[in-house]
């Protein structure tokens, strides 16, 4: 019997063959073909053996009720040292010829062929040179595999953003274009919200590539949890992102921004950095029945955003200013009064600022900011309550102690030897 095997590009290809193997042969009763997951075909230092602990049985052939050729393909994980799933060995007598399936460099796995009343006959020759062309077979699978991977890296590095993953200029520009058509055809409204980081530019060369990088991931994050079923996100330039998402009423658009600022304030107050992140926003709703490019819908996004910028900045400026001293002066006696004169602006300004932005107001902030700084002195030093309380502005260790219990519910000793143990 003839097969033919150059045509086989993929795993599906492979039932056909053997089914066709072990119907041309009357002796045998099951040809299983079990593989090392996830393509780990290549030998490297960290494996002892070309087989993985765990197989994968791609394929089973044999005879089914009707004494008709079934070739199941369950791809399901089995211990290897059973050699075979446990439901699939039986208590008849039988002989199983077993075979590496490997091919130059690379261990795919193994066959297994069992026969009919121990009819092993004098084929072995035979077998074997099946079993190779299967090896040939499951190589060129693997270059295939390989190139399509590699085909695939290629568009996603065409159209992703190397740092974010997000879309880059190309790829947003082609998936919104498309998105625009879908809405229309649908005959819904599309949103452009466009995003841009202020200060990203003076971070990076202030505090170094790897914390401009931090920040663009951490965007990515706050993006995300404003992302719907239908969206595009794509970063446009060094320090502007876009999102685009469709069917939004204005005021959905209007709650959308606020808790999109929320979340990055969420960033600032959380992490302990020297900086913080500044943001500008603005957005474009793309009216069902209106003619716009996706540049043009960019564009005036972009125009939005320019336009309202210093009312969204100010507030912003005046609460990072503010943040800064608490944060640097921490240990010391805060004054709200002094903050405010150093800003140039009048302490209930900058008290509203601050809550604007931050939702809490700055007593709140100054005591949260020196409890987590007292955690860290409990967790990782060995030193005195008393001590701690100073070193986070307090002179008194009971008032100290008050307040981290109303945080936190237990007393800062406590605390320790519940972190400690």
């Amino acid at each position: 019997m003839v097969f033919r095997m150059e045509g086989i590009r993929d795993y599906q290809g492979l039932p056909d063959l053997v089914g066709k193997f072990v119907e041309g042969n009357t002796g045998v009763s099951d040809f299983y073909i079990c593989l090392n997951p996830d393509e780990k075909y290549e030998l490297d230092d960290s494996r002892k053996s070309p087989y993985e602990d765990e197989m994968e049985m791609l394929l089973h052939a044999y005879y089914g009720k009707k004494m008709s050729i079934e070739v199941p393909m369950p791809q399901r994980l089995f211990k290897r040292k059973n050699l075979l799933p446990a439901d699939e060995v039986t208590d008849r007598p039988c002989v199983f010829y077993i075979n590496p399936l490997h091919y130059r460099k690379h261990c795919f796995g193994y066959a297994i062929i069992s026969f009919f009343n121990n009819r092993f006959y004098a084929a072995e020759d035979f077998y074997q040179s099946f079993v190779i062309n299967i090896c040939t077979v499951l190589e060129n699978i693997y270059i295939q595999n390989q190139i399509e991977q590699l085909s695939n890296d290629k568009i996603r590095l065409i159209r992703r953003d190397s740092v974010t993953h997000m879309y880059n200029p190309y790829g947003f520009h082609e998936m919104a274009t498309q998105m625009l058509h879908d809405a229309t055809v649908a005959g819904i409204n599309c949103v452009f919200f466009y995003v841009r980081l202020e200060n990203l530019q003076e971070i990076t060369e202030i505090y170094g590539k790897k914390e401009s990088n931090e920040i663009l991931l951490c965007m990515k994050s706050v993006f995300e949890k404003f992302e719907q079923e239908k969206h595009v996100l794509g970063r446009l330039g060094g320090s502007d992102f876009c999102l685009l998402l469709e069917d939004k009423m204005q005021e959905e658009i209007e709650v959308l921004a606020q808790n999109f600022v929320n979340e990055v304030n969420e960033v600032n107050i959380s992490w302990n950095k020297e900086f913080f992140i500044e943001v500008r926003y603005g957005w474009f709703v793309k009216e069902v029945g209106t003619i716009s490019s996706t540049d043009e819908c960019i564009r005036s996004a972009k125009m939005k955003m320019k336009v309202g910028a210093q009312m969204q900045t100010s507030a912003a400026k005046y609460a990072f200013e503010a943040m800064k001293e608490i944060r640097q002066n921490y240990q010391k006696e805060i004054s709200v009064t002094y903050m405010a004169e150093q800003i140039g602006i009048s302490r209930t300004h900058l008290s509203h600022c601050f809550k604007l932005i931050y939702q809490k107001s700055i007593q709140d902030y100054i005591t949260s900011y020196r409890m987590e700084k007292a955690q860290e002195l409990l967790i990782h030093t060995q030193k005195k309550i008393k001590e701690i309380a100073f070193l986070v502005g307090y002179k008194d260790e009971l008032y100290f102690s008050k307040v981290f219990a109303r945080l936190y519910g237990m007393s800062p000793s406590k605390f320790r030897k519940t972190m400690l143990t």
